[in-house]
Order: C-alpha cells, then structure tokens, then sequence
C-alpha cells in the first residue's frame, strides 16, 4: 500500500477517536511510534496526538 493512502487511513482512525497513536501506528503497520509520528507530521504539518 501507497506509504500516502496509509497515513490518510491513520488520520481517518485517530478522527474517530477510539485509538490512541501507539494503537493507530501499530494497526497501520509501522515499525515504531516515532517513525509513525514523523512520517504523520510530513504529510499534515502536526504531530498525530494534536489531530482531532
């Protein structure tokens, strides 16, 4: 899957409110938190725990 397409799948999951970050960076297969996080902020400008 396009790294893209998943980080919009993450913000979709974090939106909704049910998952934190370590739980939405686990379910869309990133290594680790941190490489989630950054990759996270790249794309949007913020770090995955300031999306709402």
């Amino acid at each position: 899957m396009n790294k893209d397409v998943i980080i919009h799948k993450a913000a979709k999951l974090l939106r909704i409110g049910k998952y934190n970050v370590s739980e939405v960076a686990m379910m869309t297969d990133f290594d680790t938190v941190s490489h989630f996080s950054v990759s996270f902020k790249k794309q949007f400008g913020i770090n995955p725990s300031e999306y709402k």
